[in-house]
Formats: structure tokens, C-alpha cells, sequence
């Protein structure tokens, strides 16, 4: 296993493809993500972002079925890991914006492409 990776982490395909740890204020966090069974390519993007006891997790799984899917998960943890820099707002404002912009830049392919994105934070009182 690699050493723990350093936040924030954004992770694409094949570095996905063994659990890796991130460490993080408090503790550590874990991730990874295979292709379903039967499938070779991994469209999967994942990010682990930690700042001043704010901590987000994510992943986006690219639609394998359609084309691009693979980039469409990578445009959509960009999005969350640009937002997430804007530190002027609240976090859940931060996360929901990021939402609104991972679609635009999906839609902007032109391609038919998409992913599911889901993103946890965790907020230390």
C-alpha cells in the first residue's frame, strides 16, 4: 500500500484501485472504488478535502453506459474541489454551488455524458 495521501486528494480510475488513506484532523479517512464485476474500466472519481476542521468526502461514479462518462465524474469532483476553495461561504453553500456547477460543465460536453455524485461532510463541533 502507498503512503497516506495528503488533502486535498482528488483521485481518477486507477488510483482508485487499492484503498488508499488519507490523513485528517482527528483521525483518517479511506478511499476507494472498484468496476463492477464483469467491468475492466473504472469511471470513478473521488475526493477527500480537509480545512480548518471542515472535512468532505465524495465520489462520482461516471455513467458506464454512456460516452464519457469517465471525464463526467472527473468534471464533477473538479467542480466540488474549486467550490470547496471559496472560503467566503458556508460549506453547505460551497457543496450545493458545486453541485449547480458540475452539472453545467457536464452539460457544456455536449456528449450525453453523466455521473451520480454524492458528497458527505463531516463538521467537527
Amino acid at each position: 500500500m502507498r503512503g497516506a495521501l495528503k488533502t486535498p486528494a482528488l483521485l481518477r480510475r486507477a488510483a482508485l484501485a487499492e484503498p488508499r488513506e488519507a490523513a485528517v484532523d482527528g483521525g483518517q479517512a479511506w478511499i476507494f472504488s472498484a468496476p463492477r464485476l464483469g467491468r475492466k474500466d473504472n469511471q470513478d472519481a473521488g475526493l477527500v478535502w480537509e480545512r480548518d476542521g471542515e472535512l468532505v468526502l465524495a465520489v462520482a461514479d461516471g455513467m458506464g453506459g454512456a460516452r464519457a462518462g469517465a471525464r463526467a465524474a472527473v468534471l464533477a469532483v473538479e467542480a466540488l474541489r474549486d467550490a470547496l476553495e471559496e472560503d467566503h461561504k458556508p460549506l453547505r453553500e460551497r457543496i450545493l454551488d458545486a453541485f449547480e456547477e458540475a452539472n453545467s460543465r457536464v452539460r457544456r460536453m455536449r456528449t450525453g455524458a453523466g455521473a451520480t455524485f454524492l458528497v458527505a461532510s463531516v463538521v467537527q463541533r
